[in-house]
């Protein structure tokens, strides 16, 4: 098992794409709270978002760095790990599972 450098090119761009893209999630409430009354997030939310975003972040660098690369079960478990996180998410913000 060999883990990879933090420096390795190419991967390293995926880490910096994948966490900027769950900055702007987070982001997202933030700037619509300007925009509309619709939107009315406290700092709990915000906090509870973060929350999510870094277990699920953390869950698929971890995939990456510690499943073999040429294993199909690499791209299952982030599959499985982002269809849990739309879940909970879906789940806390409307009800829409139970």
């Amino acid at each position: 098992m060999k883990l990879q450098d933090a420096n390795d090119g190419p991967a390293n761009l995926w880490r910096i794409a994948g966490w900027t893209l769950a900055t702007f999630i987070l982001l997202v409430p933030a700037v619509a709270m300007r925009f509309t009354p619709d939107v009315r997030w406290d700092a709990g939310d915000f906090v509870v978002m973060a929350s999510m975003l870094l277990v699920v972040g953390g869950a698929i660098e971890g995939i990456v760095r510690y499943v073999p690369s040429t294993s199909v079960t690499k791209w299952g478990l982030a599959a499985a790990a982002l269809l849990i996180f739309l879940a909970v998410w879906a789940e806390l913000s409307v009800g829409i599972l139970f």
